[in-house]
């Protein structure tokens, strides 16, 4: 997918970019930022984390886990998996549920069942990869 996004960012005919990447856009944008390290001007990563990240292998099984828990519970799987067990936390994600009804035309489609679950694969061998170098840019940086 990285491949895919320099090739979209060199036919826009941009020469760098700044990104802001959530979750699985982080593990490629972390890839893209390894890869083409003069592309980014700027990078921001939200909810994800890094090759071989510790308890980023277990993404996968939390996730199985809490989508059947939420399943036998009558409830959306986002609830458990986004937000946590506090009075705070399923307040939030109640709030956040409602909000995403909202929107009645040009909704987005509901991910297919193959696509959940190779995200979560990739997810996975996310976490089980070595640990990457940091993005010569944050070396520098540190260094100053």
């Amino acid at each position: 997918m990285a491949k895919d996004a320099v090739t979209f960012i060199r036919v826009l005919g941009l020469e760098q970019v700044d990104i802001l990447s959530l979750s699985m856009g982080g593990l490629i944008a972390q890839v893209l930022a390894q890869t083409e390290p003069r592309l980014i001007r700027r990078l921001i990563l939200a909810g994800t984390g890094p090759a071989g990240g510790e308890g980023v292998k277990n993404v996968t099984r939390v996730s199985r886990f809490d989508t059947v828990r939420a399943l036998f519970n009558l409830q959306d799987p986002k609830q458990l998996l986004f937000f946590t067990r506090t009075a705070n936390g399923r307040r939030a994600g109640k709030e956040f549920l409602a909000h995403l009804k909202e929107r009645t035309q040009d909704r987005d489609k509901a991910i297919s069942l193959i696509s959940y679950f190779s995200q979560l694969k990739a997810i996975r061998r996310w976490g089980l990869a070595q640990p990457q170098l940091r993005h010569p840019a944050t070396r520098a940086r540190r260094q100053r």
